[in-house]
């Protein structure tokens, strides 16, 4: 297999991934438990945002280093400010997973009413993610589909 072929085969893996785990937190964010199954719903919503934040940290850092960014610049040079705009965007959502991890920890959340206040902030975070994944999404498609003419 050729090099050039591995890393996007990679990020797509790692995109898939993600987006399974980013369903799956989903779920379990919206489940409407009953009383007794409020623990494994906990538990549920722990683990999946375990995951969900370690591969987001991941697929961020694969997109900036290896990923599609450098190769929107590289294509379209005048676009870099649009890269530069999502670079930001990942160090918020870094910073949100990092107000958000010591909850992840702290037996007390996973009590009922704080509970229910991590689960509105997991969330928001899915809503900014999803922003974000529309606008990495936008960005590409544009770089490969726009044509600048200078044909003919």
């Amino acid at each position: 297999m050729l090099a050039d072929q591995v890393a996007p085969q990679a990020l797509s893996s790692e995109q898939q991934i993600f987006s399974h785990i980013k369903q799956a937190l989903r779920v379990m964010v919206e489940w409407h438990a009953p009383t007794v199954s409020q623990g494994r719903k906990r538990s549920s919503v722990r683990f999946a945002l375990r995951s969900f934040c370690r591969h987001l940290e991941r697929l961020m850092n694969f997109e900036e280093e290896g990923g599609y960014l450098p190769t929107v610049t590289t294509a379209r040079p005048n676009w870099e400010h649009r890269v530069d705009l999502l670079r930001a965007e990942h160090q918020k959502l870094r910073e949100h997973i990092h107000r958000l991890s010591p909850q992840i920890d702290d037996e007390g959340v996973w009590q009922s009413e704080r509970f229910e206040s991590a689960c509105r902030a997991i969330r928001e975070l899915l809503a900014e993610v999803d922003r974000h994944d529309r606008d990495e999404i936008t960005l590409l498609q544009e770089t490969h589909t726009l044509d600048e003419g200078g044909e003919g």
